[in-house]
This record gives structure tokens, C-alpha cells and sequence, in this order.
């Protein structure tokens, strides 16, 4: 009987200090938000920026004209292009071959050629 009741008190005392633990008491690592909910897991809008009006009067000026943008040739890009894949190509087929000769398989490790045959 005696177990029940601290159990009572333990659970109360439990409710109490988590009751504490909001606005009218301590509001915990993250601050709450200026309505009050102390969720972290809340997604409140950014705040919207202050609109400032400016002293100057409005003209009605023509936009300036967009300056071309000069594109190169599509036929220069895909050379371009073909030159750095040949490139990458020959790259990686050197690699792959310094990579395959420094490679040190170990002893009995399984290597492609593994059978019962080859032990």
C-alpha cells in the first residue's frame, strides 16, 4: 500500500513539475514563439520586412532596353564538349589501368577467379 501511495506522489509531483516547465514558468532551451507555443516542431512564415517608401517621385521612364546576351555557337559547344569527354575518357582508361596493376589482392580473398578448384 505504502508503494502505491509514493507512486501517487511520484506521478503528482511529475505533473506538477511539468506544468512549471511552460510560459508562467521556465520556457526551456528554444525560445517560444510571440504566440506563446513553445514547440520546436512549429513552422511559423518569416517575418515580413518593414515597407519603406521612398521620397523619390515616380516617373513614368521607359524601361532601359535588355543588352543582349551573345550565346556561342551551339556547334562550338558540342565540340567543346566532345573534346572534354575524349579527354575524360583517356583519363579514366589510364587510371583504370595504373589502378588494375597496383592493386594487391590478398591471399585467398575472393577475387572474380575464386572456385574449389583453384585452392
Amino acid at each position: 500500500m505504502a508503494r502505491i501511495l509514493a507512486t501517487l506522489a511520484a506521478c503528482a509531483a511529475l505533473v506538477a513539475i511539468a506544468e512549471s516547465n511552460t510560459m508562467t514558468g521556465k520556457p526551456g532551451f528554444f525560445k517560444p514563439t510571440p504566440d506563446g507555443n513553445s514547440s520546436i516542431s512549429r513552422v511559423v512564415p518569416p517575418p515580413q520586412p518593414p515597407l519603406v517608401i521612398a521620397d523619390v517621385a515616380i516617373t513614368n521612364t521607359p524601361p532601359e532596353p535588355a543588352i543582349p546576351t551573345t550565346e556561342p555557337n551551339p556547334l562550338e559547344r558540342v565540340r567543346k564538349s566532345e573534346v572534354e569527354m575524349d579527354r575524360a575518357n583517356r583519363e579514366h582508361r589510364e587510371m583504370s589501368r595504373r589502378s588494375a596493376l597496383a592493386t594487391q589482392i590478398a591471399p585467398g580473398a575472393y577475387n572474380g577467379a575464386t572456385n574449389e578448384r583453384d585452392r
